[in-house]
Formats: structure tokens, sequence, C-alpha cells
């Protein structure tokens, strides 16, 4: 019993990781869409709720880490 589970999911998962990549590139080659973006969200909530005024430090901020 635990074989057929085991087999099951690891078809479960192949099955989602092809479903998730076929998904990935039909949104990359979508015409007239801007690219994918990762958007930080603390930055998204401060420019709409506060402004862009506000400047990042760059001494203090590590822009290395931060997703753009």
């Amino acid at each position: 019993m635990i074989e057929i589970l085991t087999v099951l999911s690891l078809f479960i998962a192949l099955a989602w990781a092809l479903v998730r990549a076929v998904l990935m590139f039909v949104r990359a080659e979508a015409p007239g869409d801007a690219p994918a973006a990762h958007i930080d969200p603390i930055s998204t909530y401060v420019d709409e709720n506060y402004g862009s005024h506000f400047v990042d430090d760059p001494v203090s901020v590590n822009q290395s880490m931060r997703r753009r």
C-alpha cells in the first residue's frame, strides 16, 4: 500500500511540475504583456498609501537582497 501511495504522489508531483512549466512558458510568450516582475509588496504599499517621496538610504539598504 505504501508503494502505491509513493508512486501516486510522485506522479502527481511530476504532473504539477509539468503544468507549472507549461503555464510559465505560456505566460512568458504572451504578446503585449509586460515581462513578469517580482513586486516588492512593502514598497508597493508605501507607494500606494504614502507616495513615492521616500528615498532609499544606499548605506543602510542592501539593494542586492531586494527583488525588483
